[in-house]
């Protein structure tokens, strides 16, 4: 196993790389109860935090560099995942608030806009990318499918307006919260060198669930050769 890197980073510096969830993952999984557990906690945390001087570790994430600068997603897609629909939940609230912005688009390096380039996309299931583009840059859920990302963004949405309405729509109350999201939030992303050591790195954190096995790992990505290649099987 070549070297790999843990340094804790803030969302906020976290989401300044774009991240790429392979085919070779499970879809997306969360229930509503593990959104609102994520929400419950960090709001147990900001609430406790009025000095916003301490800091809340997220847990951590593991990843290797692709080619093209973007980083493959080993671990951690369910909580990013979550955290994206929860960060766009907070950008409604906001209106206009960059930093949230910068976390789920890719800006255009010469005009420094926001483009319809996500920060998160994933390769898993095409219906799952579409569905969280959507909630993403429509903000909204104008579809009446329903699937996982629009279930738990309602709920997530919910939720954000209960603890806003506690606020009595107070903009420094909101600022105070999206601020401690941002800079006091910490994840610790585990970044390998190659995709086999990434899931080496996977296989020993995760204990929980079902591991992916080689064959999986192979029928995705034969999967996704097919389709590069105009074939489909």
């Amino acid at each position: 196993m070549e070297a790999i890197s843990a340094v804790p980073t803030t969302i906020k510096k976290l989401f300044n790389d774009t991240f790429i969830i392979p085919e070779f993952q499970r879809p997306y999984s969360w229930e509503e109860e593990a959104c609102e557990q994520l929400w419950v906690d960090f709001l147990n945390f900001h609430t406790g935090n009025a000095s916003q001087k301490e800091q809340y570790f997220l847990g951590n994430i593991v990843i290797y560099p692709n080619s093209d600068k973007t980083l493959s997603l080993i671990d951690g897609q369910q909580r990013i995942t979550t955290l994206s629909l929860l960060i766009k939940c907070l950008h409604l609230k906001a209106g206009t608030y960059k930093a949230l912005e910068n976390c789920l688009k890719i800006s255009d390096q010469k005009t420094g806009d926001f483009t319809e380039n996500l920060k998160l996309t994933s390769l898993v299931l095409d219906e799952d990318k579409k569905s969280f583009k959507e909630i993403i840059l429509q903000g909204g859920v104008n579809s009446d499918i329903e699937n996982i990302f629009k279930r738990n963004f309602l709920h997530l949405q919910t939720l954000v307006s209960e603890w806003w309405n506690s606020c009595a729509h107070n903009s420094d109350c909101l600022d105070n919260l999206i601020n401690d999201l941002l800079e006091n939030v910490v994840i610790l992303p585990i970044t390998c060198s190659s995709e086999d050591d990434a899931l080496t790195i996977f296989e020993t954190l995760n204990n929980r669930g079902r591991s992916l096995s080689d064959t999986d790992i192979f029928k995705a990505k034969l999967y996704k050769t097919s389709q590069d290649n105009g074939v489909f099987i």
